[in-house]
Parts: C-alpha cells; structure tokens; sequence
C-alpha cells in the first residue's frame, strides 16, 4: 500500500541524502552537493512555511521519496507542485501514478488549488509525458533557464486546471485501481 505522510523532524537525515543523489539531483534545479547546513536551513523553512507542503511518499511501508507543493496561493488558488522517486527500488512499480494521483487529489479537492503548475528539465521527458498523460499542458519552454553542470538546460513549464482533472480524474482512478496501485 502507498501513501503520503507529511514530514516530520526525524526525516530530516534521510531527505538530505536522497536530495545529494546523483539520480535525483539531476533532474533538480540545484547542481551542487548540499551541505548539511544548507540542508539544515532549508528543512527548518519547510517545516514551518504557510505557503508550502510537503510529504514523505511512501510504498509497502518504506520511505521512498518526496512530494512538494510550494507557492501556495490563496488569493488566485494557485500553487506549485514536485516529486521525485529517490529510491531506484520503487521506481517502475506505478509509485509516481499512485504520487501524481494523491496530489492533484489534495490539491485540488483539500487546498481547493484552481490551477496547479510545475516545471520539468527538458532532460526528463518521461516526467513531462507522465503529466501530460494526467491532463497537463505544456505552457511554455523556458530555454536556458538553469545551469546543469555548467551548461544552460531548458524548463517545461505545465499547468492543470481544476476543471481538465475533473475531466479526466476518473479514468485515471479506474485505471489505478484496476492495477491495483489505489484502493479507492
């Protein structure tokens, strides 16, 4: 079973070094190796932000990953969503349709979010694919917009409006559950 827990203190050892992982750095906009002081100063501003959440993604009971909505505005119910499988063990196993499910779900049923973006590296197309298949559409290329290992990389921006997940929210809960990635 799967689910979303949100973090705690305890996980704070255990993000820094899936956040240093070459396989999951490389898709973040950050290129360095974070320090724990950096780490330590993010984590305490994640713990206490008003305009952010985060969970801890969980499958078959191990900690496997990380979930972010950030910029959350409640003026123009807008927000900002990431994710990342950090372990290799869980990727391929519908963990990340089970993670894009439960969040559009939070974030547009509990945070009553009217639209919800995200930006990818052009270099992880099979995450851009993943959100266009949950009703998401590509808005804009940022080109050179970050610098990875010293060279400019290209940004997908996607957004998803409230009303294109209802469209589409049921075909995707059938599907999960006939695969048996949700129970409900």
């Amino acid at each position: 079973m799967n689910v979303l827990r949100p973090i705690a203190p305890d996980d704070s050892p255990t993000l820094l070094r899936w956040r240093n992982r070459p396989d999951v750095a490389r898709f973040m906009y950050t290129d360095h190796v974070i320090s724990p002081d950096e780490h330590s100063d993010w984590f305490a501003r994640a713990l206490t932000r008003t305009d952010a959440q985060y969970w801890i993604i969980v499958a078959e009971g191990q900690d496997v990953g990380l979930v972010s909505v950030t910029e959350i505005d409640r003026e123009h119910e807008t927000c900002s969503w990431a994710f990342y499988v950090a372990d290799a063990s869980a990727r391929g196993h519908g963990v990340g349709a089970f993670t894009e499910y439960t969040t559009l779900n939070v974030v547009f049923d509990d945070l009553g979010t009217r639209k919800l973006s995200c930006e990818v590296l052009a270099s992880n197309p099979t995450v851009v694919q993943m959100h266009e298949r949950f009703g998401f559409v590509r808005e804009g290329l940022f080109r050179a917009q970050v610098l990875k290992a010293g060279k400019a990389a290209d940004v997908h921006r996607l957004g998803l409006l409230r009303e294109e997940w209802a469209d589409v929210r049921e075909t995707h809960r059938v599907a999960l559950l006939e695969k048996g990635i949700i129970t409900t």
